[in-house]
């Protein structure tokens, strides 16, 4: 089952493609491979906020990353380098965890990674993307200036 975004319209075929089951089966058999993958945890919670019961996928121990969201940007990573055979440098804004995810996939792959941020993140998070041996720039104001 597909549920596409009707704000962003039309989709092209490559679209599709990225976003369509098979390729979703595919991030998913990579992960599974990776040493510290484990499923998700979904937690079951009672009489919140009058909700009646409500199930939460637990995202904070994704892989050491924290996120659902980053996943995407390793994932693209190491699929670029099948492509691409290495030796590539990786770079990206950021503002958060696509930043944390580019890093851990360049970094798995001994790839050099370097992340834009703006002036506004804090410092705390350019030492997440360091430990992940990112090379860290600072770059405008706010995030549109760090693109």
């Amino acid at each position: 089952m597909h549920f596409f975004n009707p704000g962003r319209t039309p989709y092209a075929e490559r679209d599709r493609e990225l976003i369509g089951v098979e390729h979703a089966r595919l991030a998913r058999a990579h992960f599974a491979r990776h040493p510290a993958y484990r499923p998700t945890p979904v937690h079951t919670l009672t009489d919140l906020a009058g909700a009646g019961t409500v199930h939460v996928k637990d995202e904070s121990g994704r892989m050491g990353l924290g996120s659902f969201k980053a996943l995407g940007g390793a994932y693209a990573v190491h699929r670029l380098s099948e492509r691409d055979g290495g030796g590539t440098t990786y770079v990206c804004a950021s503002a958060g965890n696509h930043g944390i995810s580019v890093a851990a996939g360049a970094r798995e792959l001994g790839a050099h990674c370097v992340v834009y941020l703006s002036e506004q993140v804090p410092e705390p998070f350019a030492h997440r993307l360091r430990a992940l041996d990112a090379e860290v720039r600072r770059e405008g104001g706010d995030y549109d200036a760090s693109l």
